[in-house]
């Protein structure tokens, strides 16, 4: 039987008549089958094109919650600070409103706790998530209130 006619059914590309043409045994290997060589030969790609494909990073944390411990803390010497300017000549002359006083809802303002540094002389009413004991009794002594909320 001729060698020719052997390969007669082949197509032309899949024909390697010559061993050490390497070129045309590539078509016939298993490196361009689809996603095949991942883990071998073609790791130097995701290496470079896709960083931490391989391995293990870090522990794994069920029920994570984030920002669980978020608390900015403010001073009662800031507290006049976050009422608007345009009011706060309002609240320090008593004469003007003896019987109001502001509500800061320090939440609103990006802060979480009141703490006690610091001095207040008018009535304030307060609303925050934490307060120290310190600033709790100074602003009673003042003759304001504080409300905790969620």
């Amino acid at each position: 039987m001729d060698a020719l006619a052997s390969t007669a059914n082949i197509p032309e590309v899949y024909v390697i008549e010559n061993s050490d043409d390497y070129r045309l045994m590539t078509l016939t290997s298993h490196a361009l089958r689809g996603l095949a060589g991942g883990q071998h030969h073609h790791r130097t790609n995701l290496d470079k094109y896709h960083p931490g494909y391989f391995g293990k990073v870090g522990m794994r944390h069920f029920h994570l919650q984030r920002n669980h411990e978020w608390k900015p803390v403010v001073s009662i010497d800031k507290l006049l600070s976050l009422i608007p300017a345009e009011h706060r000549g309002k609240y320090l002359d008593s004469s003007s409103a003896p019987n109001t006083a502001p509500v800061i809802n320090l939440l609103n303002h990006g802060y979480a706790k009141l703490l006690g540094k610091g001095r207040i002389t008018i009535p304030v009413v307060v609303q925050a998530r934490y307060i120290s004991a310190e600033a709790e009794r100074k602003m009673k002594d003042a003759g304001g209130v504080v409300q905790l909320v969620a």
